[in-house]
């Protein structure tokens, strides 16, 4: 069915001017077709993209309209769900375990449960609103050496906490005092 048809029309994607022999045809040459439908695909991906990021984006608002975590009578929770109530993240609710400033539960490789009466104690151990009183009973004291070697710290690691929560030292000789009952307060949890 061939016509003798001549029409002049426009490209669609280059819009240079062409004689057409049908009335369907829509571009210049095979190369202006295959182009125009790359691009025609492209933002055909785009826009979906687009949808898919405006559904995600209505689904993460319906999530965060939830109510807050509540515990309830639970005696032990997750690790997310300790990461939410403390507000970091669940790497570092995993490195408070490890390092026992929490006591947990390991049920199975992937079933951690943390000891609600564990993260109530590391919430209350708040030493800045401790007594900061720069003077202390020197009897009732632990030289640097007898901490570190109680606790088993790093005496970098004890120094930037002792900054951290400001506690008093005194220096007696050689030594340096710390008092007994902030530091017992600080490390509870890290005992041997």
């Amino acid at each position: 069915m061939s016509s003798n048809l001549r029409i002049k029309k426009v490209c669609q994607f280059c819009c240079d001017e062409f004689i057409a022999k049908t009335t369907k045809t829509k571009y210049c040459s095979l190369r202006c077709a295959q182009k125009h439908y790359k691009v025609r695909q492209k933002e055909k991906k785009i826009e979906e993209a687009k949808k898919q990021f405006e559904e995600q984006k209505s689904t993460n608002r319906k999530r965060s309209k939830k109510k807050p975590l509540q515990l309830g009578k639970e005696e032990v929770i997750t690790v997310q769900q300790a990461s939410t109530i403390l507000q970091v993240s669940r790497k570092t609710i995993y490195n408070m375990i490890e390092t026992n400033r929490l006591e947990a539960i390991n049920i199975n490789q992937r079933l951690t449960r943390i000891k609600k009466s564990s993260l109530d104690d590391l919430m209350d151990f708040d030493l800045k609103r401790a007594e900061k009183n720069n003077i202390f009973d020197i009897d009732d004291a632990y030289t640097i050496s007898n901490v570190l070697e109680k606790y088993d710290l790093a005496q970098s690691f004890l120094y930037k906490k002792l900054l951290e929560y400001g506690v008093p030292k005194i220096k007696s000789g050689k030594n340096v005092l710390v008092p007994k009952k902030m530091i017992d307060l600080m490390f509870k949890n890290y005992t041997k």
